[in-house]
């Protein structure tokens, strides 16, 4: 049934995309995400395709909030959010051609990323997040890069799960922790040949960096109380009392 669903999507997709443009061969595709505190992400797109663009194309997107969504270089414009059956694309327009391996970079915000209130509600302070990225257009992609930048204040506390999976026999992870030139946490995933249908996934505990003032009190009392019960150790020795003199 799963199967049926995903090949009527593609054949969706597949009849939008040969209304708009050719089939293309995409050499380098970095997404950078980075995170706001209050929830939303900015999202920016760098690519670059193997063959001149000639006509409007279709770009897989990450988010399903997505808006704001604006072409940047080479020349301005404004990206259209088409959904084809519920699934969130990028229309990007092209006015003038593209020559090959030009690079390409759009911009949008997807508001609801993640929940900055679950700091407050869930134990330790724990947010979880993720990313996904659904290769959901016919192109190849032979190098893909995603780096999750974390808003002010957060850190990661764990990475839960992820894609692709590496062979059994590889002991490294597909990700890499980082810190960016302002001091904010980062998280990379790379993935290589990608097909449509292929995906890369992140799904990961954050933090507050800032430990809860409650923890801080509780240390100091703790250290009163232990002062309190173990005073007797901590006193200096009683002074020696002189012998009584004798009287002559």
């Amino acid at each position: 049934m799963h199967q049926a669903l995903f090949f009527l999507l593609v054949l969706l997709i597949l009849a939008t995309v040969t209304a708009m443009a050719d089939i293309t061969q995409i050499a380098s595709y970095v997404e950078t995400v980075e995170y706001q505190e209050n929830g939303q992400a900015q999202v920016t797109i760098r690519f670059t395709s193997k063959e001149p663009l000639e006509k409007d194309f279709l770009l897989p997107c990450s988010y399903k909030n997505a808006e704001n969504a604006i072409l940047v270089q080479p020349v301005s414009g404004t990206v259209e959010l088409p959904t084809v059956a519920g699934v969130p694309l990028l229309g990007v327009p092209v006015s003038t051609e593209i020559p090959a391996f030009t690079p390409i970079v759009i911009t949008y915000t997807a508001s609801g990323a993640f929940k900055p209130e679950d700091a407050k509600k869930k134990d330790f302070g724990n947010i979880d997040a993720k990313y996904l990225f659904v290769h959901t257009v016919p192109s190849l992609i032979d190098s893909f890069a995603v780096r999750i930048i974390l808003a002010p204040g957060l850190q990661f506390k764990a990475v839960d799960e992820y894609q692709p999976k590496l062979a059994k026999d590889d002991p490294n992870d597909p990700y890499e922790y980082g810190i960016t030139d302002k001091g904010l946490r980062s998280v990379s995933l790379t993935a290589q040949n990608m097909k449509i249908g292929d995906r890369a996934m992140l799904k990961w505990r954050m933090c507050p960096e800032r430990r809860p003032m409650g923890l801080f009190i509780g240390l100091i009392l703790a250290a009163l109380a232990y002062l309190v019960c173990f005073q007797d150790l901590i006193k200096k020795p009683n002074t020696p009392i002189a012998p009584a003199e004798k009287n002559e």
